[in-house]
């Protein structure tokens, strides 16, 4: 039997909100998958919302004198003097290991709340966007590391294997075998933390 031609039109799956996505999928006439696109990790907006029973001014100028960021290689470190630090790093397998330290034990709940909503948000994102099978397992189990230890594990690919994409105007298959062929880390104009990456992977039984 035959196996059906594949659909080589792109597929863009967006997520909006402090943790965003913007990523392209190309399917391929041989079954193999491309994808590249960029994680942004806006901590900035974050920051802005806890701040934000306070006046415009009062808060921009809480935010250009105390916050730190800085990247080295693939570790980003968003720190707030006497208050909170935030440490990511991104392994080459494309998993996010997050590390929280607090300088304040009150600042705990606070930050644990905004994080937990991040990445919440982030999974209803996926969900609304198309990915289906959507799973939260891999987000509610790095969600119970970061509460119990303050320190998790993400692995970002695991998130898209095995799901395809369905819309109200198309449907692929799911993908499976993905593998990371680049990785890039940067800071965008904000200071905040971009993540590049371009995988490969392929269509579920071609």
């Amino acid at each position: 039997m035959e196996k059906p031609l594949i659909d080589t039109t792109p597929v863009t799956l967006k997520v909006s909100g402090t943790l965003s996505l913007h990523a392209l999928i190309q399917p391929q006439a041989c079954g193999a998958v491309l994808i590249n696109g960029h994680v942004h990790v806006g901590l900035s907006k974050a920051v802005d919302k806890a701040l934000g029973f306070l006046p415009w001014l009062i808060r921009t100028q809480i935010k250009g004198g105390l916050i730190q960021r800085r990247l080295e290689g693939t570790r980003f470190h968003f720190v707030i003097p006497n208050l909170f630090t935030l440490i990511t790093d991104v392994s080459s397998e494309g998993v996010l290991n997050l590390e929280k330290r607090y300088h304040i034990p009150l600042v705990r709940p606070i930050a644990q709340n905004e994080t937990h909503g991040i990445f919440k948000a982030f999974g209803k994102g996926l969900a609304e966007s198309g990915l289906k099978p959507y799973d939260p397992e891999h987000i509610d189990v790095f969600l119970s590391g970061l509460r119990r230890k303050d320190q998790g594990n993400l692995p970002f690919l695991a998130l898209f294997e095995g799901k395809g994409i369905h819309t109200t105007e198309r449907q692929t298959p799911s993908v499976e075998g993905l593998e990371l062929q680049d990785l890039r880390v940067s800071q965008d104009k904000a200071g905040d933390l971009l993540i590049e990456f371009d995988a490969k992977g392929r269509l579920q039984g071609h």
